[in-house]
């Protein structure tokens, strides 16, 4: 009995660690003014990569974001079941509301962490996602006067 819960036990771990390799993650390429009215709301361009072989059909993010001169943002974003092909990519626009958000941001280290949420045959599923970096200014790529964008290095 011992030797079969030990097998079980060895099968368990190795698909764990298969489908680690499948994990999605996230790359922050962006932030931007969301209005010209209110200073403090912006977008945050964050590219979900999915690795594997199946279709993920994304339903929400939970997040938190630090920046050295903001106080700290957290949420929670609906994602409408959003679907991100095998072996693509997808841009999600993440609306934040971020103190001190005017303050020039080039230079600025972020830490973005959060949940990834997907729905699959009613099955939810999420992983652990995060990125750390730093906002660059690239004034070149605004392609309108009431946005700022913001590249990351």
């Amino acid at each position: 009995m011992r030797a079969l819960g030990a097998v079980l036990s060895l099968v368990f771990a190795m698909c764990m660690f298969a489908c680690a390799g499948n994990q999605p993650s996230v790359k922050i390429i962006g932030l931007g003014e969301a209005s010209q009215t209110s200073a403090d709301r912006l977008v945050m361009l964050v590219e979900v990569v999915n690795p594997s072989q199946t279709e993920m059909v994304l339903s929400r993010l939970q997040y938190s974001l630090k920046c050295d001169t903001w106080a700290p943002v957290s949420g929670t974003v609906a994602l409408a079941r959003r679907a991100v092909r095998p072996k693509s990519s997808e841009i999600l626009q993440i609306p934040i509301r971020a103190k001190n958000a005017k303050k020039r941001v080039d230079g600025l280290s972020y830490e973005f962490k959060g949940r990834l949420f997907s729905v699959d045959q009613r099955l939810e599923r999420s992983w652990r996602v995060s990125a750390k970096g730093t906002f660059a200014s690239q004034s070149s790529a605004v392609s309108g006067p009431s946005l700022r964008v913001i590249a990351i290095r």
